[in-house]
């Protein structure tokens, strides 16, 4: 038959004080020594009870519950098993039989052989038993009811746990990416903004050139009128020459050659006169086509200009983003955690009202089997009188 050892570690029920389940202890368990009753409430372990069987072992429960005090049935064997060492026995190895008030040591042999054949005292008797019976199936189908309820309650807040730390490397796995996509980014900028720079440096070194070679095309402009004028003058020096040396031989033709000399000296002023003019045009077109190079060289300046600001502007604004993503998954992941500490709070308070139900109901169940225990009893002490 399996037996039970009754211990208790010190522990007061609520709504109870630890004086009145000291002075119920000593009267249940007949204990007249100050040092064993302060050994009862100093932390450590104590047997009050050993090897009962499982009625008395839940009549003696029942009772320290009712008086106040947290109680524990270990079976016998896991005991022996496993036992606690620092364990305070207080009758080591000993059945603790409860006294009836008002029956004596040497009265309670004689009361039962007077009412053996009582068949209403062996009735309520029985009903006795059976009452105390269902009463410690109703505890342990209650204290199982509170391991459910642990049980559930541990696997659901294992689950929330788990869906947290799901949703914290979640989160971190969006962060990471998100930093690679703005690393990339920056990259992308930076790619672009050396590239602008280049086309810069390019657009810089061809307007050079273009006016470079603008500037020597106005150099052999003026080079060339130097020459055109040098040339004229010449010729102007030789026909006079030529002149001079055939008046004399030509005196008959002298005044058509001179009119012609004369005309032909004429022309050759009027060109010498109007080539200032033709070259001050000329000239002016060159300017003309340098300040129109100038405007396209700044056009193409302001272009890359303006570009090179967006440019500097686009990162900050991708960072503005990146930093919206980056708080969107940071407020995603806090209100994701928020929610499930909530929902583990939220667990852990129906546990513990549940819990606190069952334990109202437990007691609730024990004082309505100690009254009726009572009333049994009473009624078997009056037969037992009788």
């Amino acid at each position: 038959m399996k037996t039970f050892h009754l211990t208790f570690s010190g522990t007061v029920l609520p709504r109870f004080e630890e004086s009145v389940v000291r002075q119920g202890l000593a009267q249940l368990f007949d204990i007249n020594d100050e040092d064993t009753l302060a050994g009862l409430f100093g932390g450590r372990t104590v047997v009050l009870a050993s090897s009962l069987e499982r009625r008395d072992a839940a009549s003696f429960y029942q009772e320290v519950m009712r008086l106040g005090g947290k109680a524990n049935l270990v079976d016998a064997d896991d005991w022996l098993a496993n036992p606690d060492p620092d364990a305070l026995w207080v009758k080591p190895g000993l059945a603790l039989q409860r006294k009836e008030p008002g029956a004596s040591d040497a009265e309670a042999p004689a009361t039962g052989a007077a009412v053996k054949d009582n068949p209403e005292l062996r009735r309520l008797r029985a009903l006795i038993r059976k009452t105390e019976e269902q009463a410690s199936e109703e505890t342990e189908r209650l204290e199982r009811t509170i391991e459910r309820f642990d049980h559930i309650a541990e696997q659901e807040l294992a689950r929330l746990k788990v869906l947290g730390e799901a949703a914290e490397v979640d989160a971190q796995r969006a962060l990471a990416e998100l930093a690679r996509e703005e690393a990339a980014a920056l990259q992308d900028i930076g790619a672009r903004r050396e590239a602008l720079a280049d086309s810069a440096l390019q657009v810089d070194a061809q307007e050079q050139e273009r006016l470079a070679d603008l500037e020597a095309r106005q150099q052999a402009a003026r080079v060339q009128e130097g020459e055109e004028a040098e040339q004229l003058r010449q010729r102007i020096a030789d026909t006079r020459a030529a002149t001079e040396e055939e008046v004399a031989r030509l005196e008959a033709l002298i005044a058509t050659t001179r009119r012609e000399a004369q005309e032909a000296i004429a022309a050759l002023e009027e060109d010498i006169a109007t080539l200032p003019e033709r070259t001050t045009q000329r000239l002016a077109a060159l300017e003309d086509e340098r300040g129109t190079i100038a405007e396209e060289q700044e056009e193409a300046r302001v272009a890359v200009t303006a570009e090179l600001q967006a440019l500097e502007q686009q990162p900050e604004l991708e960072r503005k983003e990146f930093e919206a993503r980056r708080e969107a998954v940071e407020k995603e992941r806090r209100d994701g955690l928020a929610r499930i500490d909530a929902m583990a709070a939220q667990i852990r308070n129906k546990r513990a009202e549940g819990v606190e139900k069952t334990r109202q109901s437990l007691a609730q169940a024990q004082r309505k089997q100690q009254r009726a225990i009572g009333q049994l009893r009473k009624r078997e002490r009056e037969l037992a009188g009788d």
